[in-house]
């Protein structure tokens, strides 16, 4: 249930990010050592797990052999990294408990700088970058904290695939 709730949030949330997001420092290009655009093709250790078919194309999550499920001292519930057609283009991780949240929004602040935050009562917060964008969330109700990065010069060209199509209609 949570992966379908995790891979649309991935495909629509992300995708329209907002303008007035600051960028931030140490922008990653890529995540657990995997640069954005990779072909999946191309990596060992990688276990299909889903995927998402849009208007766009088609994602593919897939977990790897050996990943800690750790980032900085949040215990996390899973990592996916997402390849549309093919090519890495996204990292969903999700985590649970207040304990993990607060960790896991630490090793974000201090790897990154805190993020734009719209909302002073909701916890969550947005990165964006020439090269990657970036949205931690924590849903108090749920008790239940995500951090999805997409790699932005993918989803330009997604954007572009979108525009093609809704041309040709």
């Amino acid at each position: 249930m949570y992966d379908k709730v995790l891979t649309v949030l991935l495909t629509t949330s992300l995708f329209f990010f907002p303008i007035l997001a600051l960028s931030f420092q140490n922008e990653p290009d890529g995540f657990g050592g995997i640069a954005w655009g990779t072909n999946v093709s191309t990596l060992s250790g990688m276990v299909y797990d889903s995927q998402y078919t849009w208007t766009a194309g088609t994602t593919s999550f897939y977990r790897r052999k050996g990943d800690t499920l750790r980032f900085g001292e949040a215990q996390l519930l899973f990592l996916k990294y997402g390849f549309f057609e093919g090519k890495f283009s996204d990292v969903m991780i999700e985590t649970r408990g207040r304990k993990n949240w607060v960790a896991l929004k630490r090793v974000c602040f201090e790897k990154y700088a805190q993020g734009f935050k719209k909302n002073y009562y909701i916890e969550s917060y947005r990165w964006s970058g020439k090269i990657t964008s970036m949205v931690l969330e924590y849903k108090e109700s749920e008790d239940l904290s995500t951090l999805l990065m997409k790699s932005e010069v993918i989803y330009e060209q997604i954007k572009s695939k979108l525009r093609q199509k809704a041309g040709e209609q």
